[in-house]
């Protein structure tokens, strides 16, 4: 199978989502999967190297600056579509929901392909109820999604008791 994962950061940036995604494609690539990491572009980091034995692909999709966002969304959007259309991936996967998960939903619809959204903690408790755009938002991504992953039970609970929730 080919996977691809969204993430909103990975190496060479250290943390919990890094560390918990190149376990997970460390672990698939074991398996026999191939694994393509789409990712936000840190500073100076290459825009396509190979980590391990995934390669990465990053792209200027963070929020900030918010008032160049949307047309650097438009753009970054153009050259995601580019990298999984020519990768072809079977699924698309979003470890922590954030605004790469719309990346991934994008490309899921276009290829015709699974979407699984994976919820981490910050955002069910503290992204998605934040305002009346991402409860919507967070609303139509569990919705068009074919599996909502929780790292807990109890998580899984705030999450689908919350207002914005439509998932299975």
């Amino acid at each position: 199978m080919r996977l691809a994962i969204f993430c909103n950061d990975y190496w060479p940036t250290i943390g919990g989502v890094q560390t918990a995604v190149r376990g997970l494609a460390a672990g698939l690539g074991a398996r026999g999967h191939r694994v393509l990491i789409l990712t936000r572009q840190p500073g100076r980091a290459p825009v396509e190297e190979m980590v391990d034995d995934a390669l990465v692909h990053r792209f200027e999709w963070n929020l900030a600056p918010v008032a160049s966002f949307l047309p650097r969304a438009l753009k970054a959007r153009r050259s995601v579509r580019e990298v999984v259309r020519a990768w072809g991936a079977d699924a698309m996967y979003a470890h922590f929901v954030s605004v790469h998960a719309l990346f991934a939903w994008d490309c899921a619809r276009l290829a015709h392909v699974p979407l699984v959204l994976s919820f981490r903690g910050n955002d069910v408790m503290r992204i998605a109820p934040r305002s009346m755009v991402t409860r919507r938002t967070y609303a139509a991504l569990t919705a068009a999604a074919d599996a909502n992953l929780f790292c807990s039970p109890w998580l899984m609970r705030q999450a689908t008791g919350a207002s914005w929730f439509r998932g299975r």
